[in-house]
């Protein structure tokens, strides 16, 4: 199962990523430029191996990050709630994964990181985006390790329920003359 996440610089990707796989927070920033994580989770009694694809938040970067978006299988646009900025950047990101998923319908989840931080976005802008563009959401904080495992247990049973739907579509496809 291949995870894309996706967002500006310095929102917290990276920590994210860490806490749930080494159970540790960074507190320094130290931009990323890529970096492939592997991982298993039980999730409902079954094994999952995770590729985590943490991308580069620098817009200098964006040719090594699009070759990716048409290979996720899920999609974790993150921002950190103390920064509108990067906020305002979600809706680009989501559309970006939509044109290049157009034939696939791959789970994306914003997610709202450094919810131990006092938030610079409204519950209304977030439900706004979520509904908008149809996507679900999630608070997290790196720092604090809250929401962490929910937030990829979620993201798994998305996908295995995603991926039942279209093996389902698929076999319908087929019985069509």
């Amino acid at each position: 199962l291949l995870f894309l996440f996706i967002s500006g610089g310095g929102v917290g990707k990276t920590s994210i990523v860490t806490q749930l796989i080494e159970n540790y927070f960074v507190p320094q920033y130290d931009p990323s430029i890529e970096n492939i994580f592997k991982t298993t989770m039980i999730v409902d009694d079954q094994d999952y191996l995770l590729d985590i694809v943490d991308t580069a938040g620098q817009p200098e970067y964006s040719s090594l990050t699009d070759p990716w978006y048409s290979l996720g299988n899920a999609f974790l646009v993150i921002f950190a709630i103390n920064d509108l900025n990067s906020f305002n950047q979600v809706p680009t990101f989501i559309e970006k994964i939509k044109e290049s998923q157009k034939d696939h319908n791959a789970p994306i989840v914003i997610v709202g990181n450094k919810s131990d931080c006092f938030s610079r976005v409204s519950i209304e802008e977030i439900n706004n985006m979520i509904n908008e563009h149809r996507v679900g959401f999630i608070h997290t904080s790196a720092m604090a390790k809250q929401n962490i495992n929910k937030l990829f247990q979620i993201v798994v049973k998305l996908m295995r329920d995603n991926n039942k739907t279209e093996i389902i579509k698929k076999k319908k496809d087929d019985a069509i003359f």
